[in-house]
């Protein structure tokens, strides 16, 4: 629907409404996504500065790991250990036995992806054979 009507800067302006008649746009009060937001919409600036770990936790008590990554080793190792992970829940207490520093994310995604192959897990089973950690 557009409705026309006089400005006071020219003659005639036309201007976009929807359906229910409210008018849309810059004139209607609306700001441009992401204008009042002082955080970029891709994360805010201490992310991206953080460095990013992959990790490998071995349970105590039985033959399970778990290959993760995250931006707070600690913080994520104790919630795996108090049960707020489903996948590692049934499976605790857990601790640290294999982890890499990353810059971003996305290498530290990546990364997972690879451990989590079957070339990856190969691998890594025996990097930790190696050193007597599996």
């Amino acid at each position: 629907m557009v409705e026309e009507r006089v400005n006071e800067k020219g003659p005639l302006v036309r201007q976009r409404s929807c359906p229910t008649g409210i008018p849309m746009g810059k004139t209607a009060g609306f700001t441009p996504l992401g204008v009042l937001s002082k955080r970029p919409p891709w994360g805010s600036p201490s992310t991206s500065a953080n460095m990013f770990t992959v990790y490998v936790i071995k349970s105590a008590g039985y033959n399970f790991h778990y290959i993760g990554h995250t931006s707070d080793k600690t913080k994520r190792l104790y919630a795996h250990n108090s049960g707020k992970v489903r996948s590692t829940k049934a499976y605790r207490p857990f601790h640290i036995i294999y982890s890499e520093e990353f810059k971003d994310r996305s290498s530290a995604f990546k990364r997972e992806m690879y451990l989590k192959s079957a070339e990856g897990n190969i691998w890594l089973r025996k990097e930790l054979m190696k050193k007597g950690l599996w």
